[in-house]
C-alpha cells in the first residue's frame, strides 16, 4: 500500500512488477493500482477527472509528479548527530530511538552511526565514565553488546526502587468505623 510516506517511483516500479509477473499491461494497470492506495493518497485519484489520461505511462507519471513531494526525504548523517540522550531517558529509549532514526539516513556509514551514537550518550552517565575508564568501542555490534550489560543495570535499579517504595496506608471510606 502506498500511504504518502514511501517513494512514489519505488510504489510503482514494486506495482508495475507485480503487473508484469501477471501479465497485465496499460489500462488494466490503470483500473488495478488505485487498490494499492492508502486513503489518503486515494483522495487524489478520486479527483481526477475520467478518461483523463490515454496511457499507463502518463498515469504513472502524473501519480509520481502529484505525490512525490509528500513522502519523507532520507536523513544524513548531520541529522542522525543531532540525535542525543535527553536527561533521565533509560539508554535503552535512547538505543531504540537513535537506531528508529538511523534507518532513515541515507547510506550511513557504520563507523560514522557509531560515532554519532557514541557522541549522544549522556555525558557523565555510567556508560559514558565506562567508555571514557575502558577505552573506545570498535563496532556497532561492540557498543551494543557494552549498552546491554548498562541497560539491565539500569533496569534492576527501577524495579529495586519500586520495590522499596513503602506501600501506601489505606484511608478508611467515609462512614466506616476503623
Amino acid at each position: 500500500m502506498y500511504t504518502r510516506k514511501e517513494d512514489t517511483l519505488s510504489h510503482l516500479k514494486y506495482f508495475e512488477m507485480q503487473m508484469d509477473l501477471q501479465g497485465a499491461r496499460g489500462d488494466v494497470c490503470c483500473r488495478v493500482f488505485p487498490s494499492t492506495l492508502s486513503e489518503a493518497a486515494q483522495q487524489w485519484y478520486f479527483k481526477l477527472a475520467p478518461g483523463r489520461f490515454n496511457s499507463w505511462k502518463a498515469f504513472s507519471s502524473e501519480f509520481h509528479a502529484q505525490l512525490s513531494s509528500s513522502r519523507q526525504l532520507p536523513l544524513h548523517l548531520e541529522d542522525l548527530i543531532e540525535v542525543k540522550q535527553r536527561p533521565g531517558e533509560p539508554l535503552r529509549a535512547y538505543i531504540s530511538r537513535f537506531m528508529t532514526e538511523a534507518t532513515k539516513v541515507a547510506r550511513a556509514i557504520e563507523d560514522r552511526k557509531l560515532s554519532a551514537i557514541l557522541g549522544g550518550i549522556e555525558v557523565l552517565g555510567e556508560l559514558w565514565k565506562d567508555i571514557r575508564k575502558n577505552g573506545l568501542i570498535d563496532s556497532m555490534s561492540d557498543f551494543l553488546d557494552r549498552a546491554d550489560g548498562f541497560i539491565k543495570l539500569e533496569e534492576a535499579i527501577q524495579r529495586a526502587e519500586v520495590e522499596q517504595k513503602p506501600s501506601q496506608p489505606k484511608v478508611p471510606s467515609v462512614g466506616t468505623s476503623v
